[in-house]
């Protein structure tokens, strides 16, 4: 009994002091863990504090001179005085002139492509007037009007001294030129049998516009000899059969580059 008195009495003793260590030991332990996470977070205001304390040394050892920004450094680095483009009359660029080129060659192309369609309407009209062997009244009005499409077209360019084009032709006339000759080369050999001279055509066309010309005639000799044929006419089968081997023995003497006349040759 004595024992059990005794351990009662100390009982509420024990049981504050034990409550008090436990107190402790949690502040212990908060101050413990405060202090790591306060070791071991990263970007906090402790390290800013340490990164702007040595900011100043760091410069210090860098040593880089930094040079003001002022009106005369800035216009030392572009041309001074500025650069000025200047026309005959000492002016600034005057563009008139260059607007009046383009403008004119804009004019001139235009006008190109217009005569080009009335020629090759024309064309159309000549060749069907000697192949529906139409009264010669006809043929020869229908001729004449295609050869003054023609001279207007060669007038649109000024010729060198030989008398051939000095410049590429405007539009497409380079390509009707060489129908024409297609046209002029078919209607002699219907009238003669033989191959057209260069020198029967205007001298202001152009060796290979003449030669585009003869490439597609071997096309319409082909389609004629087809024609005679059927006709049972063998003299003018011979005939064609003839040109056309003459043509092509001697185009293949040539060394034709990429372009117009290759693709021709080609077909």
């Amino acid at each position: 009994m004595k024992a059990v008195s005794r351990l009662t009495t100390f009982l509420p003793v024990l049981i504050k002091t034990s409550s008090t260590q436990n107190h402790h030991s949690a502040f212990i332990t908060s101050i413990a863990v405060s202090h790591h996470h306060q070791n071991h977070l990263p970007n906090t205001i402790t390290h800013r504090r340490h990164f702007h304390s040595s900011l100043p040394s760091l410069k210090a050892s860098l040593h880089v001179p930094v040079e003001p920004t002022t009106p005369n450094t800035m216009s030392s680095k572009i041309p001074s005085p500025p650069f000025s483009y200047a026309s005959a009359n000492n002016n600034f660029l005057d563009l008139t002139e260059l607007n009046t080129l383009i403008t004119q060659n804009d004019t001139n192309r235009q006008g190109a492509y217009d005569l080009s369609s009335k020629i090759k309407s024309a064309l159309v009209h000549a060749r069907a007037s000697f192949e529906r062997n139409l009264p010669r009244d006809e043929r020869e009005v229908l001729q004449t009007t295609l050869e003054v499409l023609i001279q207007q077209a060669l007038q649109l360019q000024a010729d060198g001294s030989d008398g051939k084009p000095t410049q590429t032709r405007l539009a497409n006339l380079g390509f009707t030129f060489g129908d024409y000759v297609q046209h002029k080369a078919y209607a002699h050999f219907l009238q003669t049998g033989t191959l057209i001279p260069q020198s029967v055509l205007p001298s202001s066309l152009a060796d290979e516009e003449y030669l585009s010309g003869i490439i597609s005639l071997n096309q319409d000799v082909a389609r004629y000899a087809i024609g005679r044929a059927t006709e049972r006419d063998v003299k003018s089968v011979l005939l064609a059969r003839d040109l056309v081997s003459s043509v092509l023995d001697h185009l293949m003497k040539y060394d034709f580059r990429n372009g117009n006349l290759r693709r021709k040759y080609g077909e």
